[in-house]
Order: structure tokens, then sequence, then C-alpha cells
């Protein structure tokens, strides 16, 4: 393959790359508790046959950048204050625990709850929060006034129901992201550690941790650099195609 053409086209697939997780991140602008995705890459050498002039057995290298792994940014969004209760933030590295209704286990750091009619505390999508009992079960809030201490500790009318289970990983890059706002562990991460003092903050909710300016500025370039990259394949391509053509004359 010719060597422009392929560093090229090898640009343009890494740019469609960094499109796509970027425009994702943009999509979660608005989603509490949302972390940042950003992709890497790894360097690669292709080899492209003999160089003109070299020696026997002698291949040039051509160097391209193909996608490796999507890194996740896990530091923390700023705080908006909502004033609702039931509204709550974690001022650690911590995630929330939650039931899906198919009973598997996930994390979140989106702390947007609401009560079911069960009175049950529950993500916007339904999922149960989990409570620090063994085995965890959901916390029912049945009462007028709920307070949530920076423990973790829910308190309804004045008494205790239960206590918020939150957890953290040896490595949060080996947690597996599900849907926008859930993870779930992997061997990698390691099993989730429950936090013994965490630090909870009601009536405000961590916002996502993307800088919206940064990832329009960053969206501009790459869009200028991927139509850079598509002229360039384009105008090698018609090279090629003159370059035959005279050859087929002679």
């Amino acid at each position: 393959m010719n060597h422009g053409i392929y560093t090229a086209l090898t640009g343009s697939l890494a740019n469609e790359r960094r499109l796509a997780v970027l425009t994702n991140n943009l999509a979660n602008l608005n989603a509490s508790g949302y972390k940042r995705d950003l992709p890497l890459f790894s360097t690669v050498l292709a080899g492209q046959g003999a160089a003109a002039g070299a020696s026997v057995g002698v291949r040039e290298q051509v160097a391209a950048a193909v996608p490796d792994v999507v890194w996740t940014d896990f530091s923390a969004g700023s705080l908006r204050v909502t004033g609702n209760p039931l509204d709550l933030a974690i001022e650690s590295d911590a995630f929330f625990a939650v039931r899906g209704a198919a009973g598997q286990v996930y994390y979140t750091r989106n702390g947007s709850f609401r009560l079911n009619g069960n009175k049950e505390l529950v993500t916007v999508n339904g999922d149960l929060v989990l409570s620090r009992q063994n085995p965890p079960r959901p916390l029912v809030v049945d009462g007028e006034d709920v307070k949530v201490s920076r423990f973790g500790e829910v308190i309804v009318d004045g008494q205790p129901v239960g206590s918020l289970r939150l957890v953290r990983f040896a490595d949060r890059q080996g947690l597996q992201k599900l849907g926008g706002l859930g993870f779930l562990p992997t061997p990698a991460a390691g099993p989730p550690q429950p936090v013994n003092e965490p630090v909870v903050a009601a009536g405000v909710l961590e916002g996502a941790n993307v800088d919206a300016l940064r990832a329009m500025v960053s969206l501009i370039e790459i869009s200028r650099e991927y139509e850079q990259q598509q002229k360039v394949i384009s105008t090698i391509g018609d090279l090629n195609q003159m370059a035959a053509s005279e050859i087929a004359a002679v």
C-alpha cells in the first residue's frame, strides 16, 4: 500500500474513534456522575517492502496509530446544589451499589434518587439502591422528614432506617462501563470493598466531568484533521490512477 495512503487512512480511522468517544462524552454532558472517556492509541510499525536503494531484505517501516483502549477519567465532577434530600453526591472515590431489574448489582456515581411505589430508594431508572446490610437490601424510606448524614446513614422522621452501601475498587480502570452511568467489576478491578467512613453530601448532585468548551475545541480539531486526511487519500488515489494510465499508454 502507498505510504501516504496508509498513513492518512490509519489517521482517519483513529480520528473516527476519537470522534465517537468525544460525541458520547458530549451526549452525557448533563448526566449526573458521568465519567468521561479518552481513547488511547498505540504506535505500530508496518513493513512496506524493500525501500528504493535499500539492501536486499531491508524493509521500510511506516508508523501508524491504532486504537488501543478507552481510558475512563474518574476525576470528580463539580457539585450542583438541588435542595432535594434524595439527591446525593459522594465526596470520595466510592460508588453507590445498585441492583438492576434483572438482579444484577452494579455501581454508579449518579446519586439522583427517588422513591418508588413501595417507598424504596431507587435510581431514575427504577433500580434499587442497596443498603450496607449483609446481604444488601433495598432502603425503605417511609416518612415525611428524610435526611442522609455525611456517613451515608438514612434518617426518616428522626429514626435511622439503614445506611447506604458504598464501595471502592483497587483499580477503577478495571471497571467495565454499563450504559452511560453504571460500572461492573471485573477481575482487573478487584472485588468491591465496603467504605466504612464514607463522605456523602445531601441535596447536591455531582455533575459530569466533561469540559464542554474543551470538548467542542477538540471536536473542531478532529473534524479538520479528518477532512485533510480524506483529501490526502483522494489526491494520492488520483495520482496513482494518472500514473497507471500513463504507463498503460507507453
